[in-house]
């Protein structure tokens, strides 16, 4: 067995960034996938997370979003992760993934005392890869097949978990809230020879009458909470995969969204763990024939949607939380337990808020807003654009969606914002030219050749150095692995305490994770705005630049706004802010801005802006100089009816003429053989001959079509002069 005192983690070894991303590609060259994961501090032992010393989980939790499938073995993206967190811990997956499962021993719960009896069975320590975690544990690594089903398991025997599909070990070098560092055993590192998993790693979780215990942390007041897995929530879980397992060809995508979304209520009921759940489902999405990015995605998807209609399991088979429950008084302390044996109990978690606590903790400010010096713009936002909300502009190709977003991010940086660019549709070369007029330079001049362009764009580099510009622009062109996940943590490691600004362009361009496991492009929009209402919730102000539908173009189209952008049914519903953008009529430099939502204000103006081409800068038009451009929802709703009808007015007018015109040529004609000499002669419909027919009779241009024939119930149609126009014909 080995003696956590002679491990290395029990000396002190220092370890810098380099080392840090050496181990982590060390993994790599051994095809081992691997992702950064969030380290705690070396002096205070707090983790180096937003939550800080309130970490349920310091030094263990993934640094990136849906590790499960952004954790590679390319040196490329390794490199930009550790230059990004240089002292981030080293996630290693387990699993079929990289053809290991590890048997993780807790002394703290018995391992020990296992691992010693399976050694004595085995004849001896096991020749494996061995890990020594920082916190005195071990870590046994087997080889799996490619194929292999074996999940997660807790409580394979006292103190003993098997971690496998769906799961991830913290490795060498990484630092241990203990202050320790996880290392290889001497003579039993990467490069041994890794044993087939024992028949002792095969055997399932224990099954008791009482639930078994997962750990499932929860960040609950900045403790510590466990929430026990009943039988119940096993068995849903266990009947879910069989189901999406057997599902028939043609029925297993629906089936597992079903799976996902059922599961999802009791993951939002806290009955099950949302990672486990995922495991779980994807291996029985693998085993029924589904890719692993397509499966991830309908797997998030549902749960997400589960999540918000949480279900609580049946009382007969719920069970407190350890932290509330009488009869594990003792695993309770155990798992509270401090270094000086004092216990720390977690406070529970409210089910629910009542109206008046509700009020106190929701309604709070959504935070500081950014002025934006547009007055209808600020009036409509109640004073500027606020942190932590999703701002959308949609717009047609050319309707200045990325000159409004740079010259805002300009005036924002001078605020005080730290503001990041994700150049995805127009290359940064643009955006950067437009920065380059708002701090006063010659358009012309900064794009220019030889030693002018050079003089220019160098007197610019030295400009917004002095100032110390906040403002970073990001242009995938040369970086292809850049995606809005990647830019959002670099922006939050630069920004640190200062506001934040995020301007995607284009929201359909950019490219990102979560989106990358979706089929058609509605989904793929749903996961990116999914993704940025999460960094909005953190207190980013998300600016989204929007392509627009066809259909909308025109700002004169019958067609509601909010349907504006394109995979509309997606992008409107998560805008806080949607404002659309045209190019006025006839009007160079003009644009038409319309708020077509608005969380902030029940107003929802239309404004004109006039884009300064030398300066890159927009300003507000004039209510006087709008050439009686509505201002309204009303106004603009008239103005097309009224719009519509005068073009219904000519239409009318020239059928009727058209018809005025064969009455003439063939007079006495009755109204069924006029029509259908129209129909054949001018192809019309039923409606057009009478929309005709009915404007003659009253009337146009001083003649009207008259009847001649003077008797009931026959028609002989000529035309006459308007005034007694029946006399004339009778004389």
């Amino acid at each position: 067995m080995v003696d956590p005192a002679e491990s290395p983690p029990a000396v002190a070894r220092v370890v810098d960034a380099a080392d840090m991303l050496q181990a982590a590609l060390d993994l790599a060259e051994q095809t081992l996938r691997v992702f950064p994961v969030w380290h705690v501090d070396a002096n205070t032992h707090v983790c180096m997370c937003p939550a800080g010393s309130e970490c349920p989980d310091p030094g263990k939790h993934p640094h990136v979003k849906r590790w499960q499938v952004a954790a590679t073995d390319e040196r490329e993206t390794l490199t930009k992760w550790w230059a990004t967190w240089p002292n981030a811990n080293i996630g290693l997956v387990t699993g079929a993934t990289n053809g290991l499962v590890v048997a993780d021993f807790d002394p703290r719960n018995g391992g020990d005392k296992t691992l010693a009896e399976l050694e004595a069975a085995n004849g001896g320590p096991f020749k494996t890869v061995t890990a020594l975690s920082g916190g005195g544990g071990v870590h046994l690594v087997f080889a799996v097949a490619a194929d292999s089903r074996l999940r997660n398991g807790r409580g394979i025997r006292p103190g003993l978990d098997r971690r496998g599909n769906g799961g991830y070990v913290v490795c060498s070098p990484s630092l241990h809230e203990s202050g320790q560092r996880y290392a290889w055993k001497p003579g039993l590192g990467l490069g041994t020879r890794m044993l087939p998993v024992p028949e002792w790693l095969n055997e399932p979780e224990i099954e008791r009458g009482e639930p078994v215990e997962v750990p499932f942390v929860l960040p609950v007041n900045g403790a510590r909470e466990l929430v026990r897995v009943d039988r119940y929530a096993r068995r849903a879980l266990d009947l879910e995969a069989n189901a999406v397992r057997t599902a028939p060809k043609g029925t297993r995508n629906d089936r597992l969204n079903e799976a996902a979304f059922c599961l999802g209520t009791l993951v939002g009921g806290r009955a099950l763990d949302q990672g486990m759940v995922e495991g779980v489902l994807l291996q029985a999405a693998q085993a029924a024939g589904l890719g692993v990015r397509e499966a991830l995605g309908t797997i998030r998807s549902g749960i997400t949607s589960g999540v918000k209609r949480p279900r609580a399991v049946p009382e007969r088979a719920s069970v407190p939380t350890v932290a509330g429950g009488a009869s594990s008084a003792a695993t309770a302390a155990n798992d509270n337990q401090g270094d000086d044996g004092d216990t720390n109990e977690a406070p529970r978690r409210p089910r629910y808020l009542l109206l008046p606590e509700a009020i106190l903790r929701s309604m709070a400010p959504l935070g500081p807003r950014m002025a934006t010096g547009i007055e209808t713009f600020d009036a409509a936002t109640v004073g500027g654009l606020p942190l932590g909300s999703v701002v959308i502009f949609c717009g047609a190709p050319g309707s200045a969606k990325s000159g409004l977003a740079v010259y805002l991010v300009h005036r924002f940086e001078k605020l005080g914002a730290v503001c990041m660019y994700l150049a995805a549709d127009e290359p940064a070369r643009g955006i950067l030219t437009r920065l380059g007029q708002l701090e006063g330079f010659e358009r012309e001049a900064l794009g220019a050749g030889e030693e002018r362009g050079q003089q220019t764009r160098e007197a610019f580099a030295a400009r917004v150095r002095e100032r110390n510009c906040q403002t970073v622009v990001i242009d995938p062109a040369y970086d292809e692995a850049r995606t809005i996940e990647d830019v959002h943590a670099e922006l939050v490691a630069l920004a640190g305490d200062r506001p934040r600004v995020l301007v995607i362009d284009s929201l359909q361009r950019a490219r990102c994770l979560a989106a990358d496991a979706c089929n058609d492009p509605r989904s793929k929009v749903n996961a990116k705005l999914d993704l940025l209402r999460e960094h909005a919730n953190g207190g980013t102000l998300v600016i989204l630049l929007s392509e627009m539908g066809r259909a909308s173009y025109d700002i004169d189209a019958e067609r509601n706004p909010l349907a504006a952008g394109k995979e509309s049914g997606a992008v409107e519903y998560d805008a806080d802010l949607q404002i659309n953008l045209y190019s006025a009529k006839g009007l160079t430099g003009m644009v038409d801005a319309v708020v077509a939502k608005s969380r902030f204000s029940a107003d929802k103006p239309m404004f004109r802006l006039r884009l300064d081409f030398a300066r890159a800068s927009f300003s507000e038009v004039s209510a006087g100089d709008m050439n009686g451009a509505p201002s309204t929802p009303a106004d603009r709703s008239e103005a097309r009816a009224a719009s519509y009808r005068a073009r219904k007015e000519l239409e009318t007018d020239a059928l009727a003429r058209q018809l005025a015109a064969l009455v003439e040529l063939l007079p006495r004609k009755g109204t069924m053989e006029l029509r259908r000499i129209a129909t054949a002669k001018f192809g019309w419909g039923i409606s057009s001959f009478r929309r005709a027919e009915a404007r003659l009779k009253s009337g146009l241009e001083g003649r009207r079509l008259v009847d001649a024939s003077g008797q009931e119930n026959v028609c002989e149609w000529v035309m006459a002069v308007d005034a007694n126009a029946h006399d004339e014909v009778a004389s």
